[in-house]
């Protein structure tokens, strides 16, 4: 009789320590899923931390607070100097959650020093807490990569023409322009793939969009070219119809 007490106790005992094992990893999985800050953050292609210039730059990194997020501040600079700066500030896409998937692309235009840059994500929640993380990364010169240079934009007295003018070099040869007009509330996209831009290693583009239905206001104008390989550059410009 005795042997049988001390046998059941002994189970009891293993299954109470299982248990608490158990229990414990339960809450370390627990706390591990509750981390907050910035972290999968990736910067380029296959996180190579190189961007090219004309072609866009990849950020993405997944966000969590403990409060909801108010602001995300995305800041470059050159390393080591500051002398280049550039910052972009996001609210309402990514703002009255307490978790995001930052994901956004950077274009750097013709001019853009080649050389090592430091790029910084700053996030912001609604009662002021505030977390960064910071990633170096390179900026490099693809001589294979489209350019778009010198972009011109104007618009005529009666504000239904569109004029615009750039000079394009593609090493792998054109196979379209793609011009976007976007504005608050009014936006269109028009395609150039004619013979005398088609298929061109080198030209002066100078094309003409009727831009007669949008309503007056500020836009924004996206002039890119797109190679046989389907590598793209993009130069941008504005106007205003008034």
């Amino acid at each position: 009789m005795t042997f049988f007490q001390t046998k059941n106790t002994n189970r009891i005992q293993q299954k109470t320590s299982l248990m608490a094992v158990v229990l414990f990893f339960i809450m370390l999985s627990s706390c591990s899923g509750d981390r907050t800050g910035i972290s999968k953050m990736v910067v380029g292609e296959k996180d190579a931390a190189e961007a090219f210039i004309g072609l866009p730059l990849l950020v993405k990194a997944e966000i969590a607070l403990e409060e909801n997020i108010a602001s995300i501040d995305l800041h470059m600079a050159t390393a080591n100097t500051g002398d280049w700066t550039f910052t972009q500030h996001f609210t309402e896409k990514y703002s009255g959650s307490n978790t995001a998937s930052f994901d956004e692309q950077f274009m750097f235009p013709n001019g853009t020093e080649a050389g090592n840059y430091e790029l910084t994500l700053v996030v912001t929640g609604e009662s002021g807490a505030v977390v960064e993380r910071k990633r170096n990364f390179r900026i490099s010169v693809d001589s294979t990569v489209p350019v778009v240079e010198e972009l011109e934009v104007g618009i005529n007295a009666s504000g239904d023409d569109l004029h615009l003018a750039a000079h394009i070099t593609a090493a792998k040869k054109i196979r379209q322009v793609i011009l976007s007009v976007e504005g608050p509330d009014w936006s269109r996209e028009f395609v150039f793939d004619k013979a005398r831009i088609k298929d061109q290693m080198s030209v002066h583009f100078h094309e003409h969009a009727h831009v007669d239905e949008a309503p007056a206001g500020q836009y924004v104008v996206i002039l890119t070219v797109e190679d046989q390989d389907g590598r793209k550059a993009a130069a941008t410009g504005s106007f205003e119809k008034k």
